[in-house]
């Protein structure tokens, strides 16, 4: 697994070719604290995170999907306190298998955080139906 680190949205958006499927944030802060990625996720997704934050009660974790070169594409944003980040992960990699358009083909997860130790659980070492990279912010 690679790790990037970014701090401007143009380098952030350079990373999300068509092949990125999907992106996990584990947020350091609660997402109506909009921390750093978060207009940029906000900017890719058309407004899409805000109007959540705007429509919907305060959660730790969010499930949000967008369109992104004409396929869906996931965000699951979590914040670094919620007790079970691998089922949540487990959960979401389910849905995103279940409605992938070509099963065939292996897309790229965005694992978006400032702690990469947040993404050594099983669900990303066992899987084996992505591609991930992990982006430091």
């Amino acid at each position: 697994m690679q790790n990037k680190k970014v701090s401007a949205k143009e380098d952030f958006l350079r990373l999300l070719g068509p092949e990125v499927l999907a992106c996990v944030w584990v947020s350091e802060k609660p997402l109506s604290q909009r921390e750093l990625p978060y207009w940029w996720l906000d900017y890719l997704m058309d407004g899409v995170l805000e109007s959540h934050v705007h429509s919907l009660p305060e959660n730790p974790k969010s499930f949000l999907t967008a369109n992104h070169y004409n396929e869906n594409f996931y965000l699951l944003q979590v914040e670094k306190s919620y007790p079970d980040l691998n089922n949540a992960l487990q959960e979401t990699f389910h849905i995103i298998e279940t409605h992938k358009e070509r099963k065939e083909e292996k897309k790229k997860v965005l694992c978006l955080t400032q702690n990469p130790q947040h993404f050594s659980v099983p669900a990303i070492k066992k899987n084996q139906s992505f591609d991930f990279e992990i982006v430091l912010y």
